[in-house]
């Protein structure tokens, strides 16, 4: 992880996470199950640029 990548900022992102949790998820539903701590953190994330704005 280089420098640029430690920067705080409202939610996660990149070029990796955002597709390694709905990548994850996909595997739990693909089991017949949730993964509900991962769905919660997406939402999280989803929501929090908009509270920032």
């Amino acid at each position: 992880i280089g420098m640029k990548f430690l920067h705080p900022g409202p939610g996660y992102g990149g070029s990796c996470f955002p597709k390694d949790t709905q990548a994850a998820m996909a595997v739990a539903r693909a089991g017949g199950q949730e993964f509900r701590i991962v769905q919660a953190a997406e939402e999280v994330n989803h929501a929090r640029p908009a509270l920032l704005v």
